[in-house]
């Protein structure tokens, strides 16, 4: 089954862009939902475009049942632990009024929800499957509550749907613009966070978008599949392959410290371990990654961003 038109919750985010690029490259005929966050220039007139938001879902009509499939990125963010939980208690009302969406067509669209990694917790040493049990972590611990709704559906196959679980999805905007980017282009420095002992497991934003679009169509309801490229590696090893390419010099930072300018749920996302992998790896094997090697991936979201930013003072 290939799946023709595609509506995209979330998809002006950081990941959401990269699939409305991939659908398009790929011929898709896409749409996405527009909320506060304008659609990237390159993509102008080539996404047709709703205006709503999770909350305000206009999905009864012509966008929602004529599509094939919905890629659901959407997350109601907020930046206080009170407003984490009143964003997480909207989120799961949203999505539980998209399950009642998702009943009433006669061929309802393939639901594909993106979440992420960090509701498996810290692993510590141990290899993580979808297998695992969750136990959320640091944000997911809000997050997992407002997708909630959705997860027991899919799992449960109340609906059509699948679950993807990227790891740390690594590119020029995001976590990693904020925690390394920023920092090497700025503070001349590759910050190591803690003591860089634990264990991340990493994926490039267009990989995990080319991986996204792959699993619309060969995905089975019902399951979970985890989206990662190559090893796991510690945090220290990620701080060197960076120190490498840029030739800047690795500093400490405490976890304190952390937690002082960006907060503890930030501080708790670096203390953690996750060896990621996979019990659909030879699904995963069939898509061509863009950049299995994370030195080649590195360097290409790192060099042209410090070149721009260069080239801008």
């Amino acid at each position: 089954m290939r799946a023709k038109k595609i509506l995209t919750l979330g998809g002006t985010g950081f990941i959401g862009q990269e699939v409305l690029r991939t659908l398009v490259e790929q011929s898709y005929s896409a749409t996405c939902l527009i909320h506060q966050t304008a659609l990237p220039d390159d993509l102008h007139g080539k996404v047709e475009l709703v205006h709503g938001s999770l909350e305000r879902l206009p999905l009864a009509g012509e966008h929602f049942e004529s599509a094939t499939a919905i890629v659901h990125l959407a997350r109601i963010a907020r930046s206080t632990r009170f407003g984490r939980w009143l964003a997480a208690r909207k989120s799961a009302r949203a999505n539980q009024k998209l399950i009642h969406l998702l009943w009433q067509p006669m061929h309802p669209p393939l639901l594909v929800l993106v979440a992420g990694t960090l509701a498996y917790g810290d692993g510590h040493d141990q290899i993580i499957t979808e297998n695992t049990p969750l136990h959320p972590v640091s944000y997911a611990r809000y997050y997992a509550r407002g997708e909630a709704p959705l997860v027991e559906a899919i799992v449960q196959k109340k609906i059509k749907g699948i679950i993807l679980r990227p790891a740390w999805v690594y590119g020029t905007g995001s976590w990693f613009r904020q925690f390394y980017l920023l920092p090497m282009q700025k503070l001349q420095i590759v910050p190591l966070y803690g003591n860089g002992k634990n264990w991340m497991t990493l994926i490039h934003v267009k990989d995990c978008a080319r991986m996204i679009v792959h699993l619309l169509e060969r995905g089975q309801p019902g399951e979970t599949y985890n989206l990662f490229a190559g090893n796991a590696i510690r945090q220290e090893q990620l701080a060197e392959q960076l120190a490498s390419i840029t030739g800047l010099p690795i500093q400490k930072i405490s976890l304190t410290q952390v937690e002082k300018r960006f907060g503890k749920l930030a501080a708790e996302a670096f203390s953690i371990s996750q060896i990621i992998q996979s019990r659909h790896q030879s699904l995963l094997e069939e898509i061509p990654l863009l950049f299995p090697d994370l030195t080649r991936g590195l360097a290409n979201v790192v060099l042209p961003f410090l070149a721009q930013k260069k080239a801008s003072t």
